[in-house]
């Protein structure tokens, strides 16, 4: 699917629902990163409103550096590239940092640190990027 559809119309319109990762139908977590689960919520993304996608949820690495995306969610996707950060990162070993996430024209959300992400690592992704609603 290149962009949103029209069956998606009505979300366009007036924003939709959440939608979580990993469930049935909907995009996976990359190999590397799961839902942190308990009382945290699920990784998850909307259309708020024409043009504006919200992105929400805490995920932990299940590795060292994983260098896999972290979603991949091709019917909601900026026009190039949109920063969706900083974001918190908690590492196992205590203490806070700032993770950066980008959106790819591809829809893929990626996350980088300078100080890595290890295995059990947390980020905490709170942030929104505009939708590419030229796309065909």
């Amino acid at each position: 699917m290149a962009g949103p559809t029209t069956s998606g119309l009505a979300a366009l319109i007036g924003g939709e629902g959440w939608r979580y990762v990993g469930e049935t139908d909907e995009p996976a977590l990359g190999t590397g990163w799961e839902n942190l689960g308990g009382s945290w919520p699920a990784l998850a993304f909307r259309l708020r409103e024409v043009g504006q996608v919200d992105v929400v949820g805490a995920i932990r690495a299940t590795m060292d550096a994983p260098d896999a995306p972290v979603v991949f969610a091709e019917d909601y996707r900026p026009n190039e590239y949109a920063p969706i950060g900083p974001q918190t990162h908690q590492p196992a070993a205590g203490g806070l940092g700032i993770v950066n996430g980008v959106v790819t024209g591809s829809g893929t959300l990626s996350l980088t640190s300078a100080a890595g992400i290890l295995d059990n690592d947390i980020v905490y992704i709170s942030g929104s990027f505009p939708l590419d609603t030229a796309a065909p």
